[in-house]
């Protein structure tokens, strides 16, 4: 490979320190384990914790200790029969099957590992923070000052709070990516190249591309703004570069998790999702009252959702727009750009641009981004701070100009506020926002060391106030706890003796009394689920069945219809709903079969035909609908047939049924079907096929018959060679004294390596 000889200056001033002073001293490590630590407890300890946040009593923590459950028990599960009438598991790269601290969860319980996993996140974090903002030329203190206001801040502190972990432990990575990237772009090496791609795919194996995403369009927009600079000849050549490495480095942290990757593609384009659209993707846009919220921190006069909470502090927010003075520095103008970059995604519709960028970036329309696209406006602003702070010649323009912000906020401020809250709680902001301005304008224009220390106070007070305020707002997260709802289920199964019988029983309650993916936990199989890709065929199914439109933009958890109609199914084996007209649970032994056979068959062009068929009222129990495309031999199946089926045994992976039958036909399945499932009739393996657009089916004969189905999982070899083939290019990139001499100097003739 060779390597581009651009190297430019990484510093915003003259550097005051060497690169070997971006090491951490001992002081700095033993630091960092206190806070990560200690943070990792104010979060995981003082209540409300991350456990009572809303996503995850929903979705991670099912997730989790259903996955720690089944391999305790030595089983892998591939297939999750309990949310959503089945869907592919481990697979789902929100799962974090092999992200390295799921291993953690596995040996010392869901809980604990999360919140063991909360500190060693905080930590790299705040060493990514730290090595980013010196290599921008802040100072020591600054830096850990701009790393532990990082942790507090909205993205972070909200949605840790909210119970998002999975989300941030991706944000976590977000500093050390962008200092790798402009290390990268400024100093090119093989080293720097295989560090950064292995980063990232460890950021997009802790299980949520979104903020995958994010750090790629960041690393885009940083190292732009930081390499465009006179003469343009030059910048264009490294500019180019910068972007062709940092994009072969995007793919490479890709293929490298192909044994994900690939599997994950094809339930992508099984899934709801296999159309974009803009009304999904201009989802929680920020509204102007949100960005308030970068310098009101989180109390009960001014509480925005955690979706939308972008919180830095008022210090920040200052000594960030000072620092924009100095835009001639290759630092302020990439952290210029970040932040409008980000404003403009978290904006989303409301500004005419957003449109074109859903057109122009890649895979922005494959997302629902836009307010945790203010995560970069916060690290941008966060930076600019410290070098603001860091700035210790005098630059009265800056001071003069932290004085002028401020009079503008307290305007803005009171305009907007001063009718609606109580004069206290304005007068409190109001002092805050002077005090602060005075800080920066003497540590700006005078260079007084005791106005740093005053800053520093502030800081302290905004960060004690941001966290009491978090966790003193009233949260949702009780109601999604196990309450009352989920133990009378429980107890109507039992008494019921519905958990008697070898499939889970169907349960369809709103998520208002039940979580949706409860089920995975409490042992009953739930209709739908709450999950980022839900099977295309189930998804409509349930939603045209109940009077609905699937195609509405939230569709990560079903319509409300979906649950409140759920009897009109009629062919999922319903055991518990909760009629709204009645007000009372109706349980009892489903009213159509798990498991039946058929012998006549009726053809359809696309399994969309079946659905409209069975919502007019087809009786698919008769007659199957067949998709023209997966028909069974021309002539089998032109009679009724008289036939049973006993499922005689139910496991996520495998399920065993009996049939009989007095000529050839179909069993089926009222599981979804999902490229992978195949069954052994008798002892000779058979394809199974989609039947009444969601349903698992296949060919049995005459007579007895005992059927298996299994479900492999597909794309596991490709995905796992294409994951070795890209390590060891990884290795021997890093590593080309591993290559053989004679190959060393055969690409030495052809290409002159300038690798430092």
């Amino acid at each position: 490979m060779v390597w581009p000889d651009a190297t430019v200056p990484l510093r915003m001033s003259p550097p005051s320190t060497t690169p070997t002073d971006l090491s951490f001293s001992r002081v700095e490590w033993l630091a960092m384990i206190l806070v990560s630590s200690g943070w990792s407890g104010l979060l995981a300890i003082v209540g409300p914790t991350i456990f009572e946040g809303i996503d995850y009593p929903r979705y991670f923590g099912p997730y989790a200790e259903f996955l720690r459950a089944q391999l305790l028990q030595g089983t892998v599960p591939w297939w999750n029969p309990y949310a959503s009438l089945g869907r592919p598991f481990a697979i789902d790269l929100q799962v974090a099957f092999l992200y390295p601290t799921t291993l953690l969860n596995l040996m010392l319980g869901v809980r604990t590992g999360f919140s063991i996993s909360l500190g060693l996140h905080s930590g790299l974090a705040l060493a990514g923070m730290v090595l980013l903002a010196r290599s921008l030329g802040a100072s020591r203190t600054a830096a850990w000052v701009g790393a532990i206001v990082l942790l507090a801040s909205g993205p972070f502190l909200a949605r840790f709070q909210a119970g998002s972990l999975n989300l941030v432990f991706g944000y976590c990575y977000l500093p050390l990516i962008l200092f790798l990237v402009l290390r990268l772009v400024t100093q090119p090496s093989r080293q720097t190249w295989v560090k950064l791609a292995v980063v990232w795919a460890l950021q997009l194996l802790s299980s949520h591309p979104q903020a995958f995403w994010l750090s790629t369009m960041a690393a885009a927009v940083i190292a732009t703004g930081f390499l465009i600079a006179p003469p343009l000849r030059v910048a264009w050549r490294r500019w180019w570069q910068g972007v062709l490495l940092m994009v072969a480095a995007a793919i490479a942290a890709v293929a490298l998790l192909g044994i994900i990757v690939v599997p994950l593609a094809q339930l992508i384009a099984e899934s709801n999702r296999a159309s974009a659209s803009l009304d999904y993707s201009g989802m929680f846009a920020m509204a102007a009252i949100h960005w308030w919220s970068l310098i009101l921190g989180p109390a009960r006069e001014f509480a925005v959702n955690w979706e939308y909470d972008a919180h830095v502090g008022i210090v920040v927010m200052i000594g960030a727009a000072a620092a924009t003075l100095q835009w001639r520095q290759p630092a302020v103008r990439a952290l210029t750009a970040l932040i409008a970059f980000g404003g403009l995604i978290a904006a989303g519709e409301s500004t005419p641009l957003f449109s074109i960028l859903y057109e122009v970036l890649p895979g922005l329309s494959a997302f629902r981004l836009p307010s945790r696209a203010a995560l970069l406006v916060v690290v941008g602003l966060v930076l600019l701070a410290t070098l603001s702070a860091s700035n210790r010649e005098a630059n009265k323009p800056a001071g003069w100009a932290a004085a002028l912000i401020v009079a503008a906020l307290v305007s803005l401020f009171g305009s907007q506020f001063i009718s609606q809250v109580s004069t206290a709680w304005w007068l409190q902001q109001v002092a805050g926002l002077v005090l602060a301005g005075l800080a920066w304008w003497v540590w700006l224009a005078r260079s007084n060391s005791i106005a740093r220390w005053g800053l520093l106070l502030i800081v302290s007070v905004e960060l004690v106030t941001t966290v009491i305020g978090q966790k003193q707002l009233p949260t949702q997260g009780g109601q999604f706890q196990r309450f009352e709802a989920e133990e009378l289920i429980v107890r109507a199964i039992q008494d019921r003796g519905l958990n008697d019988n070898p499939a889970p029983p169907r349960v369809a309650v709103s998520p208002a009394l039940v979580r949706e993916n409860a089920g995975m936990v409490l042992g009953y199989a739930g209709v739908t689920g709450f999950e980022s890709l839900s099977l295309g065929r189930v998804w409509d199914y349930l939603h045209l069945a109940a009077g609905t439109d699937p195609a509405h933009a939230f569709n990560t958890s079903p319509a409300g219809p979906v649950y409140d109609h759920a009897d009109r199914f009629g062919s999922v084996a319903l055991n518990v709903s909760l009629p709204p007209e009645s007000g009372f649970l109706k349980v009892g032994p489903a009213s159509d079969p798990r498991a039946f056979v058929a012998g006549e068959i009726s053809p359809v062009k696309h399994w969309s035909d079946a659905i409209d068929r069975m919502v007019a009222g087809h009786n698919i129990h008769q007659t199957l609908l067949v998709e023209t495309a997966w028909m069974p031999r021309a002539g089998l199946m032109s009679e009724p047939v008289e036939a049973s089926a006993e499922i005689r045994s139910f496991s996520i992976n495998r399920i065993h049924v009996n049939t009989q039958s007095s000529g050839p036909a179909i069993l089926v399945l009222a599981e979804a079907w999902y490229p992978g499932w195949e069954a052994t009739v008798n002892g000779t393996t058979m394809a199974c096929f989609p039947v009444n657009a969601w349903m698992r089916a296949v060919e049995i004969p005459a007579g007895d018959a005992e059927i298996v189905f299994r479900y492999r999982q597909q794309g596991l070899w490709p995905g796992l060679l294409l994951s070795l083939l890209t390590l060891v290019a990884l290795v021997l990139i890093a590593k080309p004294r591993l290559i053989p001499a004679k190959l060393r100097r055969q690409h030495s003739g052809t290409a002159k390596d300038s690798t430092p």
